[in-house]
């Protein structure tokens, strides 16, 4: 038997799937017959970098007998993919360049053939690259910023008409102007360095021009500020920002993008054309002007807030300061808050003027300058009944003390209050002069901790801090007599007794609970004049020859409380003896001579009649009007008349043995304390805003 080659025809058609850009084939290879499979190439193809290529080999064979296809895929002698079945593969390139791809098919004979595909791979064209869409006012440029990677040549069609109006071989960014109103889809082509040609399209909306209206003219003070009303009609929304140059000195003081925020502040005086440049979103912008006339600044300060005065008498103002004062010409005010300028001087700003009647009334100072510039500024004033004296003082008065002495020389007022964050002071007036006669530093502030006592004599005061310091000072040149400190950390209150030589004094010596101890007035050692009585939150609300009254202290108001009324007779036997129980929330108190002990709720007022014993009946009922409160009140020497604080600030004059109502007076509205001098001639009252005094209704 002799061996045989049968002859074979082996035809491998190699297609490439999208290979329809033009390429020419690299070579055309005719089967070769007899010998074994052979391949024939039909041509190169394209493709970008990451995108999917299809390559698909097909081989017929006479005797079927096609056993492998094999792919390599950069051409460098390494076969990448292998089939039995089938010659179609996807591939993708990462990087770009041409590359010599080579397709093996081989049959069962061990015959083999092998052709060459050229792939270009390139960078694709970002389609998307003609940037928009486009938004500008007509008859402006607008930038048409189209760019694409791998490219050699630009065009825009600026209309989509068909018609590439420019073109360029280094830059896709070109200006064009749109005469006309209205919608514009422009196209842009990119080539790339290897021919190819892709085209985007984009939308140019072209727009009226918006209209910018900034006002004025305008008129400030030297150092205001100008809010400028500003309109903006811009229904396409171009409009970008505004640049303020407020004084036209080429400075740009502001932009602004949001219409609401056009302000602007003068510190020169004169007339400015102000400048604004409207900016669109592309960049172009308008000028506006308008004028800014900025006059002499004049400053009027009125140094208090509010000041007291009563009717009829002649207002005595608080010092005013006016600048330039070498400018102005005219000052005028309006007292009663009415608009009508009740009095004018050119001289400055005192004159004499007095009300009719009582109340609170806005005060308004006008000044003019030379030029016709004016400025104002206004106080409170309240106006007293008749029998108001000319003392007032405004300090930070929270939870402070007041007494009125009467002295040889004078009356005198002794308050403390908050002098600062870290100091407490008692300060002490003259109320005929309101000349402030001596201040006493009181150390660490504890509102509503510091007492004044007065002596029975009215020859000692006693200033005790809430850290238990003690000031002796005499009413006749209110010099320190003596000085001491006891134990006690909040609270301090002190009351003197009948002989003016001890001091009852309550305060927290440390621990929980407080009481009242009984001192010596020039020493400060204990003196327990009540040995057998229980102290402890207990406190004397006042003296007098006779006896003296105490209260259990419980701080929670909502519980009850005990009045004591307990005489000195046999004060070593002595036993507390319960006047009124279980009052709820009270505020005792003592006339000087012990005929009537009060007994104060925040919503009425008990007077009481005192015996030796104890006692006794009734002897009237006072209640404040509706919704009011009282918030402190006071006897006179001869138990005769009652003083009484209520919420609203008007104090209450009643006349005891008859419970009548016979005086009204007009305080401060936070009010919240009254006194009476030892002569019984002048009431003070006291608030968190002002110390105030009066003559006594029945001193006039």
């Amino acid at each position: 038997m002799r061996g045989y080659i049968p002859a074979i025809l082996f035809t491998a058609i190699v297609s490439i799937t999208a290979c329809d850009r033009g390429v020419e084939p690299v070579r055309d290879v005719e089967p070769i017959r007899g010998v074994g499979p052979v391949i024939k190439v039909v041509g190169a193809c394209s493709t970008y970098v990451d995108s999917i290529l299809l390559l698909t080999a097909t081989a017929t064979d006479s005797n079927g007998d096609i056993s492998l296809y094999e792919w390599d895929f950069e051409g460098d002698g390494t076969w990448d993919w292998s089939s039995d079945s089938s010659g179609i593969v996807a591939h993708t390139w990462d990087s770009s360049g041409i590359y010599f791809s080579l397709i093996r098919v081989s049959d069962e004979q061990g015959n083999a053939d092998t052709a060459v595909v050229t792939i270009v791979v390139t960078v694709p064209i970002d389609f998307s690259e003609a940037g928009g869409p486009y938004l500008v006012v007509e008859s402006t440029s607008v930038c048409l910023r189209g760019s694409g990677k791998d490219a050699a040549f630009y065009e825009w069609d600026f209309t989509g008409d068909g018609v590439w109006d420019w073109s360029s071989a280094d830059t896709g960014h070109v200006n064009h102007i749109y005469p006309v109103r209205g919608i514009w889809y422009a196209k842009f082509r990119v080539t790339s360095t290897h021919g190819e040609t892709q085209t985007d399209q984009v939308v140019v909306r072209v727009v009226e021009q918006p209209v910018v209206d900034i006002g004025g003219p305008y008129t400030v003070s030297q150092g205001g500020t100008v809010v400028f009303d500003v309109s903006v009609d811009d229904p396409a929304g171009v409009v970008a920002a505004l640049i303020w140059d407020f004084e036209a000195d080429g400075i740009q003081d502001n932009r602004v993008t949001d219409w609401s925020e056009n302000t602007g502040k003068f510190p020169n005086d004169g007339t400015f054309d102000t400048r604004v440049w409207v900016e669109d979103i592309n960049g172009h912008t308008v000028l506006l002007t308008t004028s800014v006339h900025v006059v002499t600044q004049i400053r009027v300060w009125i140094h208090e807030s509010e000041i007291y005065t009563s009717v009829g008498e002649s207002i005595t103002l608080p010092f005013i300061d006016v600048s330039p004062i070498e400018k102005i010409i005219l000052y005028e005010w309006d007292f009663t808050g009415d608009g009508i300028w009740d009095v004018s001087s050119s001289t400055g700003p005192s004159v004499d003027y007095s009300y009719s009647s009582a109340g609170d009334f806005t005060a308004t100072l006008r000044v003019t300058e030379k030029d016709g510039d004016t400025a104002s500024s206004g106080l409170t004033i309240h106006v007293l009944s008749s029998h108001y004296l000319a003392f007032s003082h405004r300090a930070n008065t929270y939870g402070g003390r007041v007494k009125i002495v009467t002295t040889p020389s004078g009356h005198y007022v002794l308050a403390t209050y908050a002098f600062s964050e870290n100091t407490d002071i008692a300060a002490i007036w003259n109320v005929e002069t309101g000349a402030l006669v001596r201040q006493i530093d009181l150390g660490m502030p504890f509102p509503g901790a510091s007492d004044i006592a007065v002596s029975p004599d009215n020859k000692t005061v006693v200033v005790m801090s809430r850290t238990g310091q003690v000031h002796m000072l005499s009413t006749d040149n209110w010099t320190t007599l003596s000085s001491f400190t006891f134990d006690s950390t909040r609270y301090s209150q002190a009351r003197w007794m009948d002989n003016d030589k001890h001091l009852a004094v309550y305060g927290k010596p440390g621990g929980i609970e407080q009481s009242t101890r009984f001192v010596d007035a020039e020493t400060g050692e204990k003196v327990w004049l009540l040995p057998a009585i229980d102290l402890t939150n207990r406190q004397v609300i006042g003296s007098c020859a006779s006896g003296f009254l105490m209260a259990d202290a419980i701080p929670d108001v909502s519980q009850k409380k005990s009045v004591y009324y307990l005489s000195t007779v046999a004060e070593d036997s002595l036993q507390l003896m319960p006047f009124k129980k279980d009052h709820g929330y009270t505020l005792p108190a003592l006339s000087p001579a012990c005929g009537n002990v009060l007994v104060v709720t925040a919503s009425g007022i008990e007077a009481y009649g005192t015996t030796d014993e104890m006692v006794t009946t009734a002897a009237c009922s006072i209640m404040p009007p509706d919704g009011l409160y009282i918030l402190g009140t006071v006897v006179d020497a001869e138990r005769e008349y009652l003083i009484v604080a209520l919420s609203d600030g008007n104090v209450q004059v009643w006349r005891l043995r008859d419970c009548t109502l016979i005086e009204t007076l007009s305080g401060p509205p936070d009010i919240y304390m009254v006194g009476l001098s030892r002569d019984r001639q002048l009431i003070i009252s006291r608030g968190y805003s002002a110390i105030l005094v009066w003559r006594a209704p029945w001193a006039q």
